[in-house]
């Protein structure tokens, strides 16, 4: 899916375009509310009245495909009257700055990435930021995200904030006068700003923050918190045909039914967890939005409802009555009941989990443990690794592993039992005075203490756990880690842990891959657990293209050896569509990673064929991956259209992508070139449709394969 279908689905009230448009922009919009408002509350108020602001004018968007970056604009206007209410001048031509004739529109020397010495660490990253950013008026601080970042052009940000274009250049220019006055002030301090200009150091330093902070694990649950206010309040913006939004209408009984499925959660009550599955916006998946509006009564431990697809009356489309609805209803119900994915809350891990972990502890294993785990197991050597990795890492005071001294040789003595929990976790292996070495200086158990002759760590990690439910006898766990080292500085991904229940009736870490991997139980996961496709795949053998092109996109989502994409930063939005490339009237698979990419969002492409023999069908990886903003079908049926485009100016660019040979190759020239708002921009997209991008954790649209 993209933009352009997803606002079409919204237009006519489709949760899936609602919930496509917030998912795949919120990370981003949150950031920039959060340098506007300088305020996480006043930041998370802006978002949610920003996001109810133009899902109710998705009618008024001209040009779809340029979603977030409208969004982006009723973001800042949002953020500007609310900080206004404070300070009525404010964004007024009468509090504005006047000079302007030496505004340049550009930053000289914008891209200090490729300087090897520019480095900091989070903390001073942060506070720099925070530091320039101070330096500013709240005009000339919005100015410049708007500008700078967002790729708002003047003409647009006086639009927006109600000002002339003059009083943007003004406060754009001043902006970049007090940044320098404070630069000078913090190199003064001792502050290491590496000799770059100014307002350039800025905007390396907040993509940086920014990339940071969206790879965190609390990213998800700001998100899911907004998105709880939004998609409540969503069928009273779209309302359905035929339903009353009285005191019984849909817009009411959804929120009432989230409220209450909140609060049954906080109470710990297997019911309220099942209701929150039903009433909550974000999947348990990666944080992949799959928002349910559903009109139900719980009366006497039955559900009754009747099943509503935004926009659209169900019963009136096919004929049926109300009765037969709600029948046909709890059928449905009731069988998605069977078996029940349970979440699972911070205070119930130590209960669940082998060891009897806490949260905190299982993230520490996860950041300082196995950061792969397969069926291969792990070597002793391994273990060794751990142990040293777990003492190194705690704080000697002993967070996480109780310190119990230092002996004649200079070893530092750890509780045994600590070290054996965690292992419990996920092996059966433990450290014992049977297994020890014995040495004077190697590993030593004697009685409840471990000496070991620690290793200084060269990096540092840190896993935070997204989300995790279990159905049965499984439990699926995902977590971001990061890991900063001295070799590859900091790297990071998001991973997915699968648990099984041991002897013990306790859950038990048996694997962790890369990438989050559906839950058992939720949309995709039938095809995660596909094994035909997978060994199709990597054994060469024939299949039909179905089954093939299914193994590819779960060899993508576990990021093994051939199926990278390389450039989307590690992230786990996969997507895909079907499209004859080279008219030989096979579709080939081209498989996208969605990532922002500067300000846009952007995908990174690879494409994937097969080759027909008289046995059939086998699998051919086509070379290079490809990075655009948006993917489009020619009409002459010719290979594919890649679009790029140009912050500073607007200027779009239109390329062929063809297959020569075995490798993805693209025009050494533009097809058409044209600006923002053109007529030929217009028909250019009237003539050629949007590619149009599905879910790789869902495969139905596999299905016209058959």
């Amino acid at each position: 899916m993209n933009y352009t279908e997803a606002v079409r689905l919204a237009r006519i009230g489709d949760e899936r375009g609602f919930g496509y448009l917030y998912e795949s922009t919120y990370r981003s919009k949150y950031y920039l509310a959060l340098q506007y408002m300088k305020n996480r509350e006043a930041a998370e108020d802006v978002l949610q009245d920003a996001y109810l602001k133009a899902f109710s004018k998705l009618d008024m968007l001209e040009q779809p495909e340029h979603f977030s970056a409208w969004l982006g604009q009723i973001v800042a206007n949002t953020a500007k009257n609310a900080l206004a209410k404070n300070n009525p001048l404010l964004f007024t031509d009468v509090a504005a700055e006047t000079e302007i004739e030496d505004f340049v529109d550009r930053v000289e020397d914008d891209d200090v990435t490729g300087q090897p010495e520019l480095s900091y660490t989070r903390e001073e990253t942060r506070e720099l930021v925070r530091e320039l950013i101070d330096a500013l008026s709240d005009e000339q601080r919005m100015c410049i995200l708007m500008f700078h970042i967002e790729g708002i052009s003047i003409k647009e940000i006086a639009q927006t904030l109600d000002c002339s274009e003059n009083t943007v250049k003004s406060r754009l220019n001043y902006g970049r006068k007090n940044l320098k006055i404070k630069a000078e002030e913090l190199q003064k301090k001792g502050y290491k700003l590496y000799s770059i200009a100014p307002l350039p150091l800025l905007l390396f330093l907040l993509r940086t923050d920014r990339d940071t902070m969206l790879a965190e694990g609390s990213i998800q649950i700001v998100g899911r918190c907004i998105a709880d206010y939004i998609f409540a309040r969503i069928p009273s913006l779209h309302p359905v045909p035929g339903v009353s939004q009285g005191t019984s209408g849909t817009s009411q009984m959804a929120s009432g039914t989230s409220q209450a499925a909140s609060e049954a959660v906080q109470a710990g009550t297997g019911a309220g967890k099942a209701a929150a599955a039903k009433a909550g916006f974000l999947h348990a998946v990666a944080g992949k939005a799959v928002v349910a509006v559903l009109s139900v009564c719980i009366a006497g431990g039955t559900i009754y409802g009747v099943t509503q697809t935004m926009g659209h009356d169900t019963g009136t489309e096919t004929g049926q009555t109300q009765q037969e609805q709600m029948q046909q209803t709890e059928t449905e119900v009731e069988t998605e009941a069977e078996p029940q994915s349970i979440p699972v809350t911070d205070t119930d891990y130590p209960d669940l989990i082998e060891g009897s972990l806490t949260k905190e502890e299982l993230e520490f294993v996860f950041a300082y443990g196995p950061e792969t785990l397969t069926e291969q197991g792990l070597s002793e050597g391994d273990y060794l690794m751990f142990l040293n990795c777990w003492c190194q890492a705690s704080e000697p005071a002993g967070q996480f592993i109780t310190f119990m001294g230092q002996d004649a040789n200079y070893r530092h003595g750890y509780a045994v039992e600590d070290i054996n929990r965690y292992l419990s976790s996920f092996t059966e292996y433990r450290f014992t005075e049977d297994n020890d070495s014995d040495t004077p200086y190697g590993n030593d158990v004697n009685g409840d203490t471990i000496w070991i002759m620690p290793a200084e760590l060269s990096f540092e990690a840190k896993a935070s756990i997204v989300d995790a439910s279990y159905i049965e006898d499984t439990m699926t766990v995902h977590f971001s880690y990061e890991k900063n080292s001295y070799e590859n500085g900091l790297t990071m991904t998001d991973k997915t842990a699968t648990l099984k229940k041991n002897a013990n009736d306790k859950f038990q870490i048996i694997a962790i891959v890369e990438g989050f991997v559906p839950a058992e139980g939720t949309a995709g996961s039938a095809q995660m657990d596909n094994t035909e496709s997978q060994a199709a795949v990597k054994n060469g053998s024939t299949a039909s293209v179905r089954t093939i092109y299914e193994g590819v996109l779960t060899s993508v989502q576990n990021n093994e050896a051939g199926y990278e994409l390389p450039n989307a930063g590690g992230s786990s939005d996969f997507q895909y569509f079907l499209w004859d490339m080279n008219g030989d009237g096979i579709k080939e698979l081209i498989v996208g990673a969605l990532f922002t990419e500067d300000v846009f969002d952007a995908y990174d492409i690879r494409v994937f064929t097969v080759v027909q023999d008289s046995s059939g069908y086998t699998l051919k990886a086509i070379d290079g991956d490809m990075v655009s903003l948006a993917i489009y079908l020619p009409a002459d049926g010719n290979g594919l259209y890649t679009m790029d485009m140009s912050r500073g100016t607007g200027e779009i660019r239109i390329y062929r992508l063809t297959i020569a040979g075995d490798t993805l190759t693209m025009g050494s020239a533009p097809e058409l070139t044209y600006t923002l708002g053109d007529d030929a921009g217009a028909q250019f997209i009237n003539s050629n449709s949007c590619a149009g991008w599905m879910s790789a954790y869902g495969m139905d649209g596999l299905a016209e394969l058959e």
